[in-house]
This record gives structure tokens, C-alpha cells and sequence, in this order.
């Protein structure tokens, strides 16, 4: 947003309008702007500074009688220009440390408690977005038997990414055989990627295990890789219950819109660590009226997931903002001191 595209005057109004609504929730007059010590004018002149912004599209009056209160443009005005960043208490940061202190878990469980962890602070929902499984590093591939025609077939990744599939089989299983087929692929695909070994099955000879195996491995690569656009979501129906006054607005917000709308990021703004999109600035309809923060966290290997929270547009962005950077910082710290111990 362009500085200058507002005189001082309109600047000081806009900001105290904001932080108002912010505060109360309550359209904003001309007359309780006049009661701040900060503000040293007229009635008369906060109502024509206010006709300004609202001629400019800063503000606007929800009904007749009242004052106003910020739109998305106002709101962005006032993100990129004035807000403030807020601390955390040492309360909350040592809540966020002590929750990776204690986690040694997998990625997808990490990031589901990330969720749930960034909701119960923020009183918002919080969002992770599983990272991209191309780059992640084959640790270990597996075949499990379940039963006489069912294998499971178990990746774990660098990262500490586990994915399992379920696969039913034709004939009966030979242990030895199986043995074999498990240490064939572990040889063919562990230290590569999940990408290069995509690539390296198809031109590997399929009569070395049986054509039928390698189709079950590619197909478990493929399966990971349709997974990795998975998101963890937490405090969603009780974001709605509580703050929105609605107990089934979880159905017009879905995990499976959250989802999409953190791939779409993801795509569009991988250079971005931290992006706040405000109302109307959301592609997708049922996130028009709220504020989305995302922070993007960086896995060594060069893997890249996302948090983000979810919220009213008329929320503490200093804050919010502040809880998803610093979460984010801890999380990539445990996940550098996992990847040294590897």
C-alpha cells in the first residue's frame, strides 16, 4: 500500500479508528474520537477528515446512525503501515516451547498438535499445512504383512514423515520372498528422494522383484505425494460456536477450503515467510470475511510447510502475528535439532 496516499491527518484518524474496532467492536464516531488525549482536533474537523476516508474507501457506516468502521482497505493500511508488533508473555512462550520440548513424534503428528496449539492461544483456528514430499529423503520402505493377501506398505522420510497404504494382493505370502522384495527396494531407494525414485522406478528392471511389487511402490510414492497437500486444522467449530455466533459456519469453512487455500499460497508465494490477506484479498469466497495469517517454516533438505491462523478481520493483528512468528521459529529450531541428530 502507497504511504503517501494519505495526508498525516487521515493517517492519525484511520489509525485510532482501527485500533477502536479492534478494541471494542464498536463503529467508531466523531465525537469519541474527539476524547482522545492523542487527538488534538475539532469535532468538525475529524467528521471532514472522516468523510475523507470514507470518500477514499478506508471506512464505511454498516447502517445508518452509526460511526464507522474499517474496511479491508483500511485494515491493509493499517497492517503494512502502522500496526505494532506485539510481544508474547513469557507465559506463552514458555507454553510454545514446552510443547516441542516434549514432541518427538512424526511431522504429521507434530503438525496436527501445531494446529491445535496455535488455536488454544489465539483463540482462533490454527492451520499446518504438511510441506512438499518431493524433496523429503527416503529413510526407509517397507512391506508389512497384515494379513494372507493384504500388505501394508510403510515410507518414512527424512523429514520424519511416515505414510502408509493398505494393499491387497493376489496368491498366497512367503516371508523369505518378501524379505528379499523389502531389501531390493531399501537398496533401490533409500538417500533419494521421493521424486528421484519415482523417476528411477520407471526405468528399473521390473522382473527383478515382479512388475506387481514395483507397481505397489510407485503407487505408494504417488499416494504420499497426493497427501503432502494435507492440513491439520484446530479450533474450527469452536472458532465459530464462540466468536461467530454460528454453529454450523464450520461447513461454509471447511478443512478441505483451508486446504486449498494454503496450497494456493504455497504456490504463489513460496519467497514469502509471513503474508497477512484480509477479506476480499482471499480468492475464495468463504474466506471473504476474514483475515489470514501464514508463516511459511523451512525443514532442512530444503523442505517447505506452512502455519497460519484464522481469524475475524477485526482482530489483534500485532499479536496474532507475533504468536504464528514465533511459533514458527520454535518449530524450525526442534525440527534442525531433529535433522543434526540424524
Amino acid at each position: 500500500m502507497d504511504n503517501t496516499s494519505l495526508n498525516a491527518r487521515e493517517k492519525q484518524i484511520l489509525s485510532y479508528i482501527v485500533a477502536d474496532y479492534i478494541s471494542t467492536g464498536k463503529p467508531v464516531s466523531s465525537r469519541s474520537l474527539s476524547r482522545h488525549q492523542g487527538i488534538d482536533l475539532s469535532p468538525a474537523t475529524i467528521r471532514n477528515v472522516m468523510a475523507d476516508l470514507e470518500e477514499k474507501g478506508y471506512i464505511f457506516q454498516p447502517h445508518i446512525s452509526a460511526g464507522r468502521i474499517p474496511s479491508d482497505l483500511g485494515y491493509r493500511f493499517y497492517v503494512d503501515n502502522m500496526m505494532h508488533l506485539q510481544e508474547l508473555t513469557l507465559r506463552e512462550k514458555k507454553r510454545i516451547r514446552e510443547q516441542y520440548q516434549q514432541e518427538i513424534s512424526e511431522l504429521d503428528n507434530i503438525l496436527r498438535d501445531t494446529s491445535l496449539l496455535l488455536s488454544k492461544i489465539s483463540d482462533k483456528i490454527g492451520v499446518a499445512l504438511v510441506p512438499h514430499l518431493e524433496k523429503d529423503i527416503i529413510t526407509c520402505f517397507t512391506f508389512v504383512p497384515v494379513s494372507s493377501n493384504r500388505l501394508l506398505a510403510v515410507l518414512v522420510t527424512r523429514s520424519g514423515m511416515i505414510k502408509e497404504h493398505l494393499f491387497r494382493i493376489t496368491g498366497p505370502l512367503v516371508r523369505e520372498a518378501l524379505d528379499q522384495v523389502n531389501r531390493y527396494v531399501n537398496d533401490l531407494v533409500v538417500g533419494l528422494s521421493v521424486e528421484e525414485a519415482l523417476r528411477l522406478l520407471k526405468e528399473s528392471d521390473m522382473f527383478s522383484i515382479g512388475a506387481f511389487m514395483l507397481d505397489i511402490v510407485r503407487e505408494q510414492l504417488k499416494k504420499s505425494l497426493e497427501d503432502e497437500k494435507k492440513v491439520y486444522v484446530g479450533g474450527l467449530v469452536d472458532f465459530f460456536q464462540k466468536k461467530a455466533g454460528n454453529e454450523s459456519g464450520e461447513e461454509f469453512l471447511s478443512e478441505e477450503i483451508l486446504a486449498r487455500v494454503l496450497a494456493c499460497h504455497d504456490e504463489n508465494g513460496r519467497e514469502k515467510s509471513l503474508a497477512v490477506t484480509i477479506g476480499a484479498e482471499n480468492r475464495i469466497q468463504a474466506l471473504q470475511e476474514f483475515t489470514l495469517i501464514t508463516r511459511s517454516f523451512h525443514i532442512p533438505e530444503g523442505l517447505q510447510g506452512k502455519i497460519a491462523i484464522v481469524a475475524e478481520k477485526r482482530v489483534n493483528y500485532g499479536r496474532i502475528i507475533s504468536l504464528l512468528d514465533y511459533t514458527g521459529q520454535i518449530l524450525e529450531e526442534m525440527m534442525d535439532d531433529i535433522f543434526k541428530e540424524d
